[in-house]
């Protein structure tokens, strides 16, 4: 069965003795599931408009973490 979302997919392929790592190389996979697992926090600490003005409140540190990831991910953008 196929993973169902980006979290597991990339759990999966860093598994040591996974495919991926007999194919690719422990190097390939370690940087790149790395990118992974930074793309799943990012996601995961995100507060969409919809959550943000029905459920979470004013003061939840999770809009935070999304509001100054953005802002970070801007400035590097804008140093690159």
């Amino acid at each position: 069965m196929l993973p169902q979302s980006l979290e597991a997919a990339t759990i999966r392929m860093m598994r040591q003795g996974s495919v991926a790592r007999e194919v690719l190389g422990d190097d390939f996979v370690e940087h790149f599931g790395g990118t992974r697992e930074h793309e799943v926090g990012l996601w995961n600490s995100a507060v969409t408009n919809w959550e943000g003005k029905s459920r979470a409140p004013a003061h939840d540190p999770r809009r935070y973490r999304a509001d100054r990831t953005c802002h970070l991910v801007e400035r590097y953008l804008e140093l690159a």
